[in-house]
């Protein structure tokens, strides 16, 4: 069995994809799907099926959705068990649920980074990325839903991105990352160490001017969105570049310090 959330909401019975088509049955099982082998209660599904303003008659209908998204999803119906004072659906192992391998995988992808083992690292990122189909929830109706899980999952993912840049950087595996870095700060501009690892990358292939136009670019941004100076790091690539170093050392251990608090072992949380 295989129940899906990082992307369109997608449930394999381990014969059939199987597609949820009404909206409300999706919110369930999403719902429950971001809480395996944990009960929901009648009343936190009704919040978040009617984000916050369920109708008078939300049992009857709520009971009703669920009995239909049993037989909509054909032989995983049988994980959708009844549990007071809720539903609870039932899995075997993390890869049973999209959303917790990928943070399982995340959790190895860590350790790497915390150890230096740049290959691991990159390799684990690359397998926790690939589980990531979509923008998590996205076709699922539910702004409660969205709202808590969405900034929690993307900060995972863009972590992610960043280790397996680094363990690129780190192996000498830089000839692409220019084209791939210039998109992703453009989509998430105030974040440094996207804009330090293309000071990097740009800086080796002979392009220093690039290079110190991206910090320019990046202090102009922090300074006029968030009001603050460049962080330790992108001031210390951009003082080795303008000494002429055409290979600026950075500090990868900036990332071992700091990662454990982004990429929670586990975020069943509520």
């Amino acid at each position: 069995m295989l129940f899906g959330v990082m992307g369109q909401l997608m449930v394999h019975d381990g014969v059939t994809l199987r597609v949820i088509a009404a909206p409300k049955q999706r919110v369930v099982l999403a719902a429950l799907t971001l809480n395996p082998n944990r009960i929901v209660s009648l009343d936190d599904l009704a919040d978040l099926v009617w984000d916050g303003n369920p109708p008078g008659s939300w049992r009857a209908a709520l009971h009703n959705y669920v009995a239909r998204l049993r037989k909509t999803i054909g032989r995983a119906g049988v994980r959708v068990v009844t549990r007071s004072p809720g539903y609870a659906l039932e899995t075997h192992n993390e890869a049973e649920t999209d959303w917790r391998e990928f943070d399982a995988i995340s959790w190895r992808a860590q350790a790497a980074v915390n150890s230096g083992s740049w290959e691991s690292a990159g390799s684990l990122a690359r397998s926790a990325l690939a589980l990531w189909r979509d923008v998590p929830l996205i076709d699922v109706p539910s702004e409660s839903l969205r709202s808590e899980w969405l900034p929690v999952l993307t900060e995972q993912w863009l972590k992610l991105v960043e280790w397996r840049i680094e363990s690129d950087l780190q192996l000498r595996r830089d000839a692409n990352l220019v084209v791939e870095l210039r998109p992703l700060i453009g989509s998430y501009p105030l974040r440094e160490r996207f804009h330090c690892q293309l000071m990097i990358a740009l800086s080796r292939g002979g392009r220093q001017a690039e290079a110190l136009s991206v910090y320019q670019e990046a202090r102009r941004l922090l300074v006029s969105d968030l009001g603050i100076e460049p962080g330790p790091e992108l001031q210390q690539i951009h003082r080795q570049i303008l000494a002429g170093r055409s290979d600026p050392e950075h500090q990868a251990c900036h990332i071992r310090e700091h990662s454990e608090s982004l990429c929670p072992r586990t975020l069943l949380h509520h």
